[in-house]
């Protein structure tokens, strides 16, 4: 009974399996196939994820090559600015002692109506006339030193533009030849027109010139307007430092007239 059970099994086993050769070969090729397909998908996907790579880091390195040029751009444009604001520190008058030598007020002798030049720590001031009674700044100039050649050697000028804006500009300029005695300035040649110094505002006004507004005028004038004793106006005529006082050092270029009862009363407040 075994035996038999045995062969039936077999006998089974066998139609079951029973297939062709065509069948066989067409099992084989449609799994050679699937294989192949699998690979070229599987290969379709690394070259898809190696072009996405590429692309993401050709696109990020465009990106920042973009962002490293706007950095090198607004890092440009930082010290540029930079360099301006120091061009501009660098223009600014800075009190140079070593031209201290050179201060004071200077006036043509040649025309009383040419105006004074003052000259503080190396700015030089040039202070026009109006009817011999009222002054003001319309040239001021930086000076960084003096020319192998004796003149004054300007670093910079300053302008007005058409909004009346003061600004200061570099210059390549020689501005007025000084002129030593014993080691005292007494005088600066500015192109031919000779501008003698006077040591004292009472030395000045009281000087053989043809003076519209004698000093007998402006010590009258002073006292009607600021009512000052003979003793102020005796010590601030008499003052060596008298181009120092703030009417002259706080003048603004092009700014509005003063006159000369000004000029003496801001020496008689100087302290």
């Amino acid at each position: 009974m075994k035996k038999i059970l045995i062969i039936a099994i077999s006998i089974f086993m066998l139609g079951c399996s029973g297939k062709s050769d065509a069948e066989r070969a067409q099992e084989k090729a449609d799994k050679m196939i699937a294989e192949a397909m699998e690979k070229v998908e599987k290969l379709k996907a690394e070259a898809e994820a190696k072009v996405k790579k590429r692309t993401e880091e050709v696109e990020a390195a465009a990106l920042k090559k973009t962002a490293d040029k706007e950095h090198e751009k607004r890092e440009a444009e930082i010290e540029k600015q930079k360099l301006e604001e120091q061009k501009k520190l660098d223009l600014q008058h800075k009190p140079n002692p070593k031209l201290s030598v050179y201060n004071g007020l200077y006036f043509s002798d040649r025309s009383s109506n040419v105006g004074a030049l003052i000259f503080v720590d190396g700015k030089l001031c040039y202070f026009s006339l109006t009817d011999f009674t009222k002054t003001y700044k319309n040239e001021e100039y930086n000076i960084k030193g003096m020319t192998d050649d004796g003149f004054f050697d300007i670093k910079a000028k300053y302008y007005k533009d058409r909004n009346d804006e003061v600004y200061l500009k570099e210059i390549i300029l020689k501005e007025g030849k000084p002129k030593l005695v014993d080691s005292q300035c007494v005088s600066i040649d500015r192109s031919g027109m000779i501008f003698n110094r006077y040591n004292t505002l009472k030395n000045l006004m009281g000087s053989k010139r043809n003076w519209n507004y004698p000093l007998n005028n402006l010590i009258k004038d002073i006292k009607d307007t600021y009512g000052r004793s003979d003793a102020e106006i005796e010590k601030a005529l008499n003052r060596t430092d008298f181009y120092k006082c703030s009417a002259f050092a706080n003048a603004t270029f092009y700014g509005d007239k003063f006159s000369f009862v000004e000029i003496l009363e801001s020496i008689i407040k100087m302290p």
